[in-house]
């Protein structure tokens, strides 16, 4: 909620038609930097620019842009940062997808990823970790629930999130997990299972003293 405050939501690059990209990068190109520095992609010099609304740069007269709003995270390996980001395909489908970026210093890259959180993630970049609970339903979905959630977790390590995993044992026991969990412990408490799960979840909150707070 606080993060689509701070900038604004562009459409997806990978899937607009060149008059929408056109636009998009008018709206970018006009925004004042918050960082910028060069860097190499993919083995050429570039101007990497840091703006309130996206990830900008030129190569070969070619611009690229990564919407901010769609930056799941950046992760670095000694002088490379990758931006980690998702775009929405056909039938609203997302696709993670990744661009590799090389500095002169490790120092360089740090800087790179520090200033990309910072603002993505404003309310908990140098203050603390964001935290995340998910209570998992492994029997849910034909029994692959906790293969789903097995599948999208590497994300959360890239979005540097802490997150406690808590699978469901027995009918009722996330009624049982709602009214009991540490809420002062968690920013947010996420479901993976069907309707019946989040409905166990909710009345659990509701059986709380704390109810109204909590829910």
């Amino acid at each position: 909620h606080n993060r689509a405050k701070t900038m604004k939501r562009l459409p997806t690059m990978h899937s607009t038609n060149e008059t929408e990209r056109g636009n998009i990068i008018n709206i970018v190109d006009l925004e004042t930097p918050i960082f910028e520095a060069p860097v190499m992609y993919k083995k050429e010099l570039i101007s990497l620019q840091l703006k309130p609304s996206a990830l900008m740069w030129n190569r070969s007269g070619m611009y690229n842009v990564v919407a901010c709003s769609n930056i799941v995270g950046v992760t670095l390996l000694q002088k490379n940062f990758t931006v980690h980001f998702y775009v929405v395909m056909k039938q609203q489908r997302k696709e993670l997808k990744a661009f590799v970026f090389n500095c002169k210093t490790e120092g360089s890259a740090q800087e790179w990823k520090d200033k990309i959180h910072a603002h993505i993630f404003p309310e908990y970049y140098g203050i603390r970790k964001k935290r995340v609970t998910f209570i998992v339903n492994p029997f849910s979905g034909l029994k692959k629930g906790a293969k789903v959630f097995a599948s999208v977790r590497h994300l959360f390590d890239i979005a540097e999130i802490d997150i406690t995993v808590i699978e469901t044992q027995r009918a009722g026991h996330a009624r049982q997990i709602g009214a009991t969990i540490d809420l002062n412990n968690t920013d947010a408490v996420v479901c993976v299972s069907g309707d019946g799960l989040l409905n166990e979840l909710i009345n659990g909150l509701m059986d709380r003293a704390d109810w109204e707070d909590a829910c």
